[in-house]
């Protein structure tokens, strides 16, 4: 998101500004691609055919919603700047988030077995 903004703030040329999105979003969906896939089937590996909806719903729900915020928040940037800032502004604050993100996930995901909590492994218990 950063480098689609600063293409547009620095002024490059219009093919080559092109070509640099271009890249940035295959590049972006060549890494999110598997991600949706190796998710599905790792939910579906641990979980029963009774449960799977009850899994997707909440995991789709935080996503629907976090992603009209991010709507809300871009529309109402566009009410005060350009949408070049723009990206640049919340590709400056998702960046920060991912870092703190994987900061916290430094210590609670890729334990061994025997460092999770019972309520971390024992899910049955939510229905």
């Amino acid at each position: 998101m950063i480098a689609i903004g600063l293409c547009e703030i620095i002024g490059l040329n219009f093919g080559l500004s092109l070509e640099i999105i271009f890249i940035m979003l295959a590049l972006q969906y060549m890494i999110k691609g598997p991600y949706y896939t190796l998710i599905k089937r790792y939910l579906n590996s641990f979980s029963s055919s009774s449960m799977r909806p009850k899994i997707y719903s909440a995991m789709e729900l935080p996503y629907s919603i976090i992603r009209a915020i991010i709507a809300f928040s871009c529309s109402w940037l566009l009410d005060f700047t350009t949408t070049s800032y723009v990206y640049v502004i919340l590709g400056c604050i998702f960046t920060v988030v991912f870092i703190f993100l994987l900061d916290h996930m430094k210590t609670t995901v890729g334990l061994k077995p025997e460092e999770y909590s019972k309520k971390d492994i024992t899910f049955t218990e939510l229905h």
